[in-house]
């Protein structure tokens, strides 16, 4: 065989693989159309928000507040998501295989629930009314009840997980008005005050733009004038009452005089 030949047949056989090979790309791409619901969204990006990507590369939907992930989505059925049972929850969109267990608020340490556990939502804890957190806590820490000092009392130590408040007598210049705490500084007046301070109560200033303005010369000459007018008014309706009533008594003198 010449050298000729022999590159022409090579030249038809890579052809023919080129062909055989172009082929079986096109099927492959036919076969990505099949799956229904899963591998229709293959070809798109997944919304990180609300979806998931499975493997294979479909976006498949996340599952709901109250509810987790029982079954992955498949190429023919989309994901399968179930309630959260009793006492657990999940709070956002999630691929989650089972639901986070509800916290429980801790009576020993005085916590109260604010807001019962739901499907969608955990227990918040907080403090009754008289009383306060051991510390700043985002609720679900751990954290204790602590009683407000008294009025005129304050916190000598601040109370932990362990012990309550210990409260003192608030000493000179110092208050406390029972919203817990420290006793206070009180306050001191630049000018003129109100009230002073006690040991439940802080100093009240009057400051000089609170006092009311002295009236003037004009104010007190046109009230004086306003209160003459009506006095002058006063007399001149009860004179003419009494006038009135002396001719209604006079008229009816001569009226019965006329008749005898």
């Amino acid at each position: 065989m010449s050298i000729a030949s022999a590159l022409r047949a090579t030249c038809v056989a890579h052809l023919l693989l080129a062909v055989v090979h172009g082929g079986g790309g096109g099927g492959g791409g036919g076969g990505g159309g099949e799956g229904g619901f899963a591998t229709a969204s293959a070809a798109a990006s997944c919304n990180s928000t609300w979806q998931y990507r499975r493997h294979g590369g479909a976006c498949c939907s996340k599952c709901t507040p109250g509810h987790y992930l029982s079954a992955r989505c498949t190429a023919d059925a989309p994901s399968r998501c179930e309630p959260c049972p009793q006492g657990t929850f999940t709070a956002d969109l999630n691929t989650r295989r089972r639901c986070k267990p509800c916290g429980q608020c801790n009576t020993g340490l005085g916590q109260v629930p604010l807001t019962r556990c739901s499907s969608t939502r955990d227990e918040v804890c907080g403090c009754l009314p008289g009383s306060h957190a051991s510390r700043e806590h985002n609720y679900g820490s751990v954290f204790r009840c602590c009683r407000n000092c008294p009025r005129g009392l304050g916190s000598l130590a601040q109370c932990d997980l362990v012990t309550d408040v210990a409260c003192r007598p608030c000493p000179p210049g110092f208050y406390s008005d029972g919203s817990g705490g420290q006793c206070r500084p009180c306050t001191r007046c630049p000018g003129a005050q109100l009230t002073s301070c006690s040991a439940t109560n802080d100093a009240v200033c009057l400051s000089e733009a609170k006092l009311a303005p002295a009236p003037n010369r004009l104010t007190v000459e046109a009230m004086a004038s306003s209160a003459i007018g009506a006095i002058f008014g006063l007399l001149l309706v009860a004179t003419l009452r009494v006038a009135l009533h002396a001719w209604k008594q006079k008229h009816r003198r001569r009226h019965q005089t006329r008749i005898r």
